[in-house]
């Protein structure tokens, strides 16, 4: 089974336990939180989900596309707009 931290350490600093006037000995607390880093998210999901270089796979609900078509501009030398109008009515 892969697996994948997405998962963050956030450093508050004394921010909050200065406002909330947590102390230890005198001096505020240094502070920290854990959670789900959203930026991980997105990249985590393309690595567990798109099984080769060729394919970029995303979950329906977090697609912004149900599917998309890119063309490198030196595959089809002329072409590469009508190319990809023809692509894209196969697969409509």
């Amino acid at each position: 089974m892969a697996s994948v931290e997405i998962a963050h350490t956030f450093h508050l600093g004394t921010k909050y336990s200065e406002a909330l006037g947590a102390k230890f000995q005198g001096k505020p607390l240094d502070m920290c939180c854990f959670g789900i880093g959203v930026s991980r998210l997105l990249p985590a999901t393309i690595d567990l989900l798109s099984v080769s270089d060729k394919a970029l796979r995303l979950p329906r609900a977090i697609s912004p596309f149900d599917a998309m078509i890119i063309v490198k501009k030196v595959s089809f030398q002329g072409g590469v707009e009508k190319k990809s109008r023809e692509m894209s009515l196969k697969i409509a």
